[in-house]
């Protein structure tokens, strides 16, 4: 389950307002495409600016602060993945 705050903060309605999940996961989807984006560029933001000797502590706080600030829209859109993954077996086996 998406939390209502998550759906708010990405201009989504709720589940219901939508005519299937499948529509339903994919606009998460494509409402939090650029959050990988913004961490992969942030990654190598700061793996440019670091020294060789500074690399393994600066890939640590970075994945750190990762899990901090993005936990909850990661494990949304790995729900979301799963789900439609879920669906689109359903479907096949019909």
């Amino acid at each position: 389950m998406i939390p209502k705050e998550l759906l708010q903060k990405y201009s989504m309605a709720d589940k219901e307002f939508y005519d299937d999940n499948m529509l339903f996961y994919q606009t998460f989807l494509v409402q939090t495409d650029h959050i990988p984006l913004k961490i992969f560029e942030s990654f190598i933001e700061s793996m440019a600016t670091a020294s060789l000797a500074e690399t393994f502590v600066v890939v640590l706080k970075f994945f750190r602060d990762v899990k901090i600030t993005y936990a909850e829209v990661l494990a949304a859109r790995k729900t979301a993945r799963e789900e439609i993954n879920r669906i689109e077996s359903e479907m096949a086996t019909k």
